[in-house]
């Protein structure tokens, strides 16, 4: 045997004894390498990043932290502590959040914490070597950690019931920290603890897109669902709050910190070390959440039985307070649907700052099946509440271009806002002979019957958004079973008690009743159909100055004017005069789509922008 074959087998034989492992490269996917070399313990904590690994190994101290991770914890701080240096650091935040996410779940709280502190220390501390690099994954690793932390330690808080205490000490890695009283928006004050929830424990479901953006702190969901009567009051749940903990510098080394909640409708920005950065937000979470507890049936509901929505009908601010800085945009739904029906529009409009800057949202809430007539008085005097509120004096450019976005049975509602009847829709009804049974009529009724026939146009609204609206009616409302199950619906109370007195001939001439059944008033649905008085009369009335826009779905064939969205023919939907007019691929639910939703959204930045060209 030659010697070179000799050398050969001695070596394989004593690296085989001294257990050598050869170097090389294994072929991973893009994927695979990220997870191992950057997300590391965010994403599973059982496997740890290669820079906190190479951390470990370097310091001898890997096998340690497989045996003992607190002791090595407690190492680092130490280490820390003396030498200031980032990579400690890293590993610091790395290693206490998975940590927490081993240990029992009262005593998790103390390294998410830790974790918390380590990151904000890494990201805005002093006299931390080496100073941070323009492109340093890390940063955004820290960043990643402090708001993961941060959600699971705000769990704590919620659990404990401490979000709201004036002061309180948390156990940490670097001794006990203090918290001073918490900054706290006054929208929340009155909150229960189990009325807010982290958006991170829940993930959006079937969202077009995702209304969010990256920057520091914790977005919140605010699931407080109690309404109440007074416009004032009345509130969506949908109030985006983001959490902030400031840490401050060590004072005789000692740590305080503080909880900082912030409503992001009003400020999307956190300012440290006289620096401005952005908060994190996330709109689609909250929305999704609220929208969630809607389904068909509350659309049902809305349609047939409006005694039951009673607490919920009305006008909506999707906002803590109002804000006079800001233009009104009035979203109405259609016929059996409910706010819910908004939910993939509004969600996309907080995805474009210029329009969560410029413009504040309202919903109508009405019940579906009541006459339009009736719907459409109900929403004038819910706009008239709003200018008596907020602007009194009629002097607040914004609340003077407002615009309204409407669906369905909402844009034949909402078109009456816009509309000077003069007594032409009241004659035409009433066909003179009124003023041979108003001596049967109260002051009160016949007060009613003129608010609801004389349509006189609101000054303040600027532009309306037509989707799916059925201006000539829809066939689909004449067929037998649809009129046979009008027959369940119930209509509002208010408004068959005001009307109780009134003479059926009345009724009937005003086009709240059937002349075919002296029992019964005419519904929503009813007045859907293309020969219906209404719908004619107020296809005869201009809908100049304000200007307009159709948004018209088709199911099938070219995208071209003709066909229908299964409900609603384009023969109906169309109006001559619109400034702008798409049809999109769609059923009914056009405004749930994402054509739809981004034409919208080319409207509202066209009216900010013929706003901005007049001032």
């Amino acid at each position: 045997m030659s010697k070179i074959i000799k050398s050969l087998l001695l070596f394989a034989l004593l690296s085989f004894f001294y257990g050598c492992n050869s170097i090389g490269v294994k072929k991973v996917t893009q994927k695979e390498r990220i997870s191992k070399r950057i997300t590391g313990a965010l994403i599973d904590h059982e496997i740890l990043s290669s820079d906190t690994n190479n951390y470990l190994a370097q310091e001898g101290l890997l096998e340690t932290y497989e045996e003992n991770p607190s002791l090595v914890l407690s190492k680092l701080v130490e280490n820390f502590k003396k030498s200031r240096k980032r990579d400690v650091l890293f590993a610091l935040i790395e290693l206490s959040y998975a940590y927490g996410k081993n240990v029992d779940s009262e005593e998790s709280s103390r390294y998410y914490l830790s974790s918390c502190y380590f990151a904000y220390e890494y990201m805005f501390g002093k006299n931390i070597t080496p100073t941070l690099g323009r492109f340093s994954y890390r940063l955004a690793m820290a960043r990643l950690y402090y708001n993961y932390s941060m959600s699971d330690f705000f769990s704590f808080l919620k659990k404990h019931k401490l979000i709201r205490n004036d002061s309180f000490e948390m156990k940490s890695l670097v001794g006990n920290i203090k918290f001073d009283k918490p900054e706290i928006p006054q929208e929340l004050l009155n909150l229960h603890p189990t009325d807010v929830l982290s958006c991170y424990d829940y993930v959006p479901e079937n969202l077009l897109s995702w209304s969010s953006r990256s920057g520091l702190g914790v977005p919140l969901i605010v699931a407080n669902s109690t309404i109440k009567k007074r416009l004032e009051d009345r509130r969506m749940s949908l109030i985006p709050v983001t959490m902030f903990v400031r840490f401050k510098p060590a004072v005789d080394g000692k740590i305080s910190a503080r909880a900082e909640y912030y409503n992001t409708f009003r400020n999307e920005t956190v300012k440290i070390n006289n620096e401005t950065l952005n908060l994190e937000l996330d709109y689609s979470t909250p929305i999704a959440f609220q929208m969630s507890k809607s389904s068909i049936i509350h659309g049902i509901e809305y349609m047939v039985w409006p005694d039951r929505i009673k607490e919920r009908s009305g006008m909506y601010m999707l906002a803590s307070r109002y804000d006079p800085d800001k233009i009104p945009i009035v979203f109405v739904h259609g016929l059996m649907s409910s706010p819910a029906t908004w939910a993939q529009t509004i969600n996309a409009l907080f995805n474009e700052p210029e329009l969560r800057k410029r413009y504040q949202i309202f919903i109508f809430a009405y019940a579906t099946g009541n006459p339009i007539v009736y719907s459409s008085h109900l929403l004038r005097q819910e706009l008239l509440k709003m200018q008596q509120k907020y602007d009194k004096d009629a002097k607040n450019k914004n609340f003077n271009n407002m615009i309204i976005v409407a669906h369905s049975m909402g844009g034949l509602i909402s078109k009456m806002l816009i509309q000077d009847s003069k007594m032409e829709l009241y004659n035409e009804i009433l066909k003179g002979k009124f003023k041979k049974i108003e001596k049967n009529l109260n002051k009160k009724q016949r007060n009613f019957i003129k608010a609801v026939l004389i349509l006189e146009r609101l000054p303040f609204i600027k532009r309306i958004i037509f989707a799916s609206t059925p201006h000539r009616g829809s066939t689909i409302a004449t067929l037998s079973i649809i009129t046979f199950s009008t027959r369940i619906i119930t209509l509002a109370p208010d408004l068959v008690n005001l009307s109780a007195d009134i003479a059926d001939e009345m009724l009937v001439m005003s086009n709240l009743k059937d002349d075919d059944n002296k029992f019964r008033m005419k519904t929503g649905v009813n007045n859907l159909s293309p020969k219906d008085v209404v719908l004619e009369k107020l296809l005869t009335f201009p809908l100049k100055p304000v200007p307009y826009h159709s948004i018209i779905g088709r199911k099938r064939g070219p995208l071209v004017p003709g066909g229908s969205d299964g409900i609603v023919p384009y023969a109906s939907s169309h109006l001559n005069g619109a400034q702008s007019e798409l049809i999109v691929r769609s059923g009914h639910g056009v405004q749930e789509t994402q054509a739809g939703v981004c034409e919208i959204r080319r409207i509202l930045l066209l009216h900010l922008k013929e706003i901005d060209k007049d001032k």
